[in-house]
Order: C-alpha cells, then sequence, then structure tokens
C-alpha cells in the first residue's frame, strides 16, 4: 500500500468512526458525496498539479498514478467515486503545487 492508499484508507476509516460514534450521520455522510464532485476544469487541474507534483519530485511516481487512476480519464469516473476517496483527493490534490 503505498501513501495515497494509506490517506484514503485514514479518510474512510475516519469517517466509519465519526458516523459509529454519532459525530455524523450516514445520510450526511451520504449526502456530501455529490457535493464533492468535480466538473472538467477541476478534473484538468487537478491531473496537471498530480503531473508537475510527480515531475518535481514532491510525489512518487507510484502515488502519481494512483491519483491518476482515481481521477480516470473525466470527471465524470471521479464523481462515481466514494466519498472518502473524494474528501482524500481533494485535500491531496490542494496541497500539490502550493
Amino acid at each position: 500500500m503505498n501513501k495515497i492508499q494509506e490517506i484514503f484508507k485514514l479518510v474512510r476509516d475516519e469517517l466509519e468512526s465519526a458516523v459509529a460514534n454519532g459525530d455524523m450521520t450516514q445520510e450526511a455522510l451520504d449526502d456530501l458525496n455529490p457535493k464533492m464532485d468535480m466538473n472538467l476544469n477541476d478534473h484538468s487541474e487537478f491531473q496537471q498539479r498530480k503531473s508537475l507534483a510527480v515531475a518535481d519530485g514532491s510525489l512518487s511516481v507510484e502515488d502519481g498514478m494512483v491519483l491518476y487512476q482515481t481521477l480516470g480519464g473525466s470527471s465524470k469516473h471521479f464523481n462515481k467515486q466514494d466519498t472518502h476517496i473524494k474528501i482524500a483527493v481533494w485535500k491531496i490534490v490542494s496541497l500539490l503545487g502550493k
């Protein structure tokens, strides 16, 4: 498991714990998913940030490949991801190129 996959697992575990502890309802979590969707511009920018981070060495090739596969070839692919994946990717990519 690489760093990106570990982050995905960590976010999933945190969300499951929040629901189990009553800090968040499953309904609220389900409602969050479509709010995390991205449009075509977001998708292009995320792919570009990921590629630049791999090129400058701030992201490993392996981690870049996981992000590439997760983002997919279009925003439609990404928008089908589970909530924990979307949260993690938005956070990771927001930190790239800063």
